[in-house]
């Protein structure tokens, strides 16, 4: 099967804060899955239908400030997690720094590469 993804998608600990728009402003708290260049991988609690336009702050250890942005929701699927259900959703980058978010992913695969080179050296 052909991959379909255009960035590569990297796993990293850190914690999302969805904004969303519409009838009523909510905010809803996820951990993220993982991220590339053209979006990121979170699991909420709740859902959020499908190409719905959100605001994000993620944080995460590799950067020492959070990094905000515009997103729209790409997928939405419940899965079981910890003995209870959980959304993993997909959001796509739509207004962001991708500095920031390159910065996040230099650092990731820098890491990559170190780790590599001293399994190779032992």
């Amino acid at each position: 099967m052909q991959e379909r993804r255009q960035y590569i998608r990297y796993d990293i600990e850190g914690d999302v804060l969805i904004k969303t728009e519409g009838d009523v402003l909510s905010s809803i708290n996820g951990n993220l899955a993982d991220i590339s260049f053209g979006g990121l991988s979170i699991y909420i609690p709740e859902k959020i239908p499908e190409g719905s336009v959100v605001k994000f702050e993620l944080l995460t250890k590799l950067s020492n400030k959070p990094v905000t942005g515009d997103g729209k929701i790409l997928y939405v699927k419940e899965i079981k997690k910890y003995d209870r259900s959980v959304y993993r959703v997909g959001v796509e980058f739509m207004d962001i720094d991708k500095k920031s978010i390159q910065h996040i992913l230099t650092y990731i695969q820098q890491d990559i590469c170190l780790k590599a080179r001293k399994k190779k050296i032992a």
